[in-house]
């Protein structure tokens, strides 16, 4: 052989060579690359899953906190408004027997009334505030 085709077919072999060369280094690394992308896929998936589940138990208990304050709340309404009821009904006693000291008695009565109506009224105020926000935890549900 003389020396221009021996070189034509070096350069053709190195050529092929390199060509095969980054051929498979392409190959090798387009693998490493997607086991790499399956492996964060897998746990991104894990990540999320445990999310959920924290998210669920989170809302969970909240809503058992908000029933526990709801019934807390009627109980407290029943004691208020049994109060109101008893207070009343002595007011009407002392309102039909009244004596020099009984308009003093009256009076406090009274304001003792009004400071319990209030009272009520502000314990239904903070259940309707306890539904809305039962309402807001089952919007997200």
């Amino acid at each position: 052989m003389t020396t221009k085709p021996k070189f034509i077919a070096i350069v053709a072999f190195l050529a092929v060579y390199g060509f095969g060369c980054l051929w498979l280094g392409h190959r090798n690394e387009r693998l490493e690359w997607e086991a790499h992308v399956a492996k964060l896929e897998q746990e991104y998936e894990r990540k999320e899953s445990e999310s959920l589940r924290h998210a669920e138990r989170l809302r969970q208990e909240q809503e058992q906190r908000y029933i526990v304050q709801m019934e807390e709340v009627r109980a407290h309404n029943a004691d208020l408004l049994a109060d109101a009821i008893r207070v009343r009904e002595q007011f009407d006693a002392l309102r039909f027997g009244r004596d020099s000291t009984g308009e003093q008695c009256c009076n406090r009565v009274e304001r003792c009334e009004r400071l319990l109506s209030e009272g009520y009224q502000l314990a239904a105020e903070g259940e309707g505030l306890l539904r809305e926000r039962g309402a807001r935890l089952k919007a997200l549900k």
